[in-house]
């Protein structure tokens, strides 16, 4: 009885650790979000949900733009200006390298085509 139960044990931990695996190795990209529309660029230099953002959609979102704010921030202080100047030359540089038929936030909030 006590085999049955290490044995057992160690099939749910096995199963437990593949089911981990497996949802990080399917884990939204950015490319595969951008295609569905699940996310979209801003002219604040950030990503953005779209009404069709799924939960998966939104943790890609907040991790991506945490990673740009840490990047925009060091940026900023080398250059010794304000974030906001960095983030608004970043949004522009990247709504400008948008493919045609990309939507996208614009500056005033409001969503636009390319």
């Amino acid at each position: 009885m006590n085999l049955f139960k290490t044995i057992r044990t160690g099939l749910l931990a096995a199963i437990a650790s593949f089911v981990l695996l497996a949802n990080t190795a399917f884990a939204l990209g950015l490319d595969e979000a951008k295609t569905g529309k699940l996310v979209a660029e801003s002219a604040t230099g950030y990503l953005v949900p779209t009404p069709k953002s799924t939960p998966d959609a939104l943790v890609l979102i907040k991790d991506i733009n945490n990673k740009r704010k840490q990047k925009y921030t060091e940026i900023a202080t080398k250059q010794n200006t304000a974030l906001e100047n960095i983030e608004k030359i970043a949004g522009e540089k990247i709504l400008n390298k948008l493919p045609a038929g990309s939507v996208f936030q614009n500056a005033n909030g409001e969503w636009d085509k390319k």
